[in-house]
């Protein structure tokens, strides 16, 4: 299993995905910065561009998410169940944030695509919580 990476193959065949290197110095260094179970990111997207980072979780574990961009970008979270590409979360917007439970196990993705006619400019974060143990959990 691969904790977190970033990919240029994937969930989103034809079309050319990069990965842009975090802008040293654009990003404050905060707490979620320290967070093993954090991330986060500012980037430029060109016109036509998808950039996605995919991190594996287990049933019942959330990813806390917010994104903000210049301009409306496609935000989602996308997996696959067997050779279908499941997506849970998806919206066009210049921002948005949110909380989602994993139902199975998988590499759970999220991108961002720009398919405007000029760049845009966009940070975007995510922190993972884990599973709440059940109330009926035997100790």
């Amino acid at each position: 299993m691969h904790p977190d990476n970033s990919s240029n193959v994937g969930l989103f065949p034809g079309v050319r995905i990069v990965v842009m290197a975090l802008a040293i110095g654009l990003v404050p260094v905060s707490a979620v910065a320290r967070d093993p179970h954090a991330f986060n990111r500012q980037l430029h997207l060109s016109t036509q561009e998808v950039h996605e980072r995919c991190v594996d979780l287990a049933p019942g574990q959330q990813l806390d998410y917010s994104f903000k961009a210049t301009q409306s970008v496609d935000f989602s979270i996308r997996y696959r169940e067997s050779d279908r590409i499941m997506i849970p979360v998806s919206r066009k917007a210049r921002s948005g944030k949110g909380k989602f439970t994993a139902r199975a196990e998988a590499s759970y993705c999220v991108t961002l695509g720009n398919f405007n006619a000029r760049g845009a400019n966009a940070f975007y974060q995510y922190s993972i919580r884990d599973a709440k143990p059940s109330r009926h959990s035997r100790r």
